[in-house]
């Protein structure tokens, strides 16, 4: 099982466990959603993705990818291994850099913690937030960067290479593997997780500034009456 290749037919006429990859590939591969030049991108996504799930012949796993972003644990809790593609408007304002932070905080796990996070709610959440971020945001150019990246992630823990040392976090294997691509893409996330944190600092320091200046007007009305 672990070398054998599915075929579209397979993906579409296996159990409900399998045919989530192929209402993925049928969902998101379209004219409708992705832009064409994003279609290879988005099928080396999927296929690397079914391949490390077919290994446990699409079974859930014992382990949960960790997400906090709101939008994805909504869908998470809708009917099991629903399929949609959600406007902007039910997303986070930057749902890009939310999705980059869940990736690098993956990054960061065991990498045979990792190999545990196979079915629904295992890598799947990851592969899932990339092709709605990309399906609402066309132009964002570390993309590609950051799915190449979670493709060779994939590809490692499907492999288990001999040499690996799976104790070791998942960007370690990833940056023994090809150092110039994750680089690249740690570099991608990184800058689009700061970018998060000063948004977040930001938001906390206005609403103190706004809790101080309602405090102080309810002490003038209270120093007023009195």
């Amino acid at each position: 099982m672990e070398d054998a290749l599915l075929s579209l037919d397979d993906i579409f006429d296996g159990g409900v466990e399998a045919r989530l990859w192929g209402r993925l590939f049928a969902k998101f591969v379209t004219p409708d959603v992705l832009p064409a030049q994003d279609w290879e991108t988005a099928l080396q996504l999927l296929i690397a993705s079914l391949q490390f799930e077919a290994k446990t012949l699409f079974q859930d796993g014992p382990e949960h990818m960790p997400c906090d972003i709101p939008s994805v644990r909504l869908w998470l809790g809708r009917r099991e291994r629903a399929v949609v593609v959600d406007p902007a408007s039910r997303l986070e304002a930057h749902f890009g850099d939310e999705v980059a932070r869940m990736w690098q905080m993956a990054r960061a796990m065991p990498a045979h913690v990792l190999t545990a996070m196979h079915g629904e709610r295992g890598m799947t959440v990851v592969v899932r937030a990339l092709l709605q971020w990309r399906a609402v945001d066309p132009d964002a150019a570390d993309w590609a960067i950051i799915v190449a990246d979670v493709v060779s992630g994939l590809e490692v823990l499907r492999e288990k290479p001999a040499d690996a040392d799976f104790s070791q976090s998942l960007a370690s294997l990833l940056l023994h593997r090809d150092a110039a691509r994750a680089n690249k893409a740690k570099d991608s996330l990184s800058m689009r997780v700061r970018d998060r944190e000063l948004r977040v600092r930001a938001a906390l320091d206005a609403k103190k500034k706004v809790t101080v200046k309602r405090g102080k007007r309810l002490r003038k009305r209270k120093t007023r009456k009195a």
